[in-house]
């Protein structure tokens, strides 16, 4: 159950493939040009976005290091994934920004 929290994409992504379907259901049903290249143009971004919420969900997936939240909560041990460590991304953030070393408005 470490890296299961990708899984949650699956949700969103048949949300917006729920809506698509229903757009172009809608779509086939009228008879003017203009709405349905509109139609369309809805559809491809719906699954654009559902693409990229499925890649990312697959990411999480593969992942090995722990989540952002880590990071910005500044823990050594990530709650959500057992075992993973956040040194090395605190690290690299760090390095770029030097300024949240000091903490947020200091």
């Amino acid at each position: 159950m470490k890296h299961l929290a990708g899984l949650y994409m699956v949700i969103p992504v048949a949300e917006l493939l729920v809506v698509s379907f229903f757009v172009l259901f809608a779509m086939r049903r009228t008879d003017s040009q203009g709405l349905k290249r509109f139609g369309y143009v809805v559809c491809i971004l719906l699954w654009a976005s559902a693409a990229l919420l499925s890649a990312k969900g697959a990411f999480l997936l593969a992942k090995k290091n722990c989540p952002t939240i880590c990071r910005i909560l500044k823990i050594k041990e990530c709650p959500l994934m057992k075992g993973a460590k956040c040194d090395k991304m605190k690290a690299a953030a760090e390095h770029k920004t030097p300024e949240m070393k000091k903490g947020c408005g200091k």
